[in-house]
């Protein structure tokens, strides 16, 4: 039973490192990145599997518990990262919107500016 529980423990650090890190190689060495690696929804469907596997396997529902709270904390912490990380990303595009509207602007300016002097000079 500490074996299963040690390889179910093990198999759910393997998931948060390919949570954070998609591309690394797991312990086979073949590299991974998929869709439930990359999506959080999807990692949660995931574990409600592996709780549902794992109370089927005889493991204590505790022990299944304790390593699914610990894995959907730590996927709300990376969600509200990812969620802060859009705002950050939406305020920059603000930001270089806004400078490419005043460059606009100013270059408009400046060909009005020089549109008069060719004229003048006509």
């Amino acid at each position: 039973m500490n074996g299963d529980l040690a390889g179910k423990v093990a198999r759910v650090q393997r998931e948060l490192q390919q949570l954070k890190y998609p591309a690394v190689a797991d312990e086979t060495g073949a590299a991974q990145q998929t869709a439930a690696s990359l999506n959080p929804a999807a990692k949660l469907l995931m574990l409600s599997q592996a709780e549902a596997q794992g109370a089927a396997a005889g493991v204590s529902p505790a022990e299944v518990d304790a390593a699914v709270g610990a894995v959907r904390a730590e996927l709300a912490a990376q969600v509200e990262a990812l969620r802060l990380r859009l705002e950050e990303a939406e305020q920059r595009a603000e930001q270089a919107r806004s400078a490419q509207q005043a460059a606009s602007e100013a270059a408009a300016a400046r060909l009005t500016v020089l549109e008069g002097r060719l004229r003048f000079l006509e």
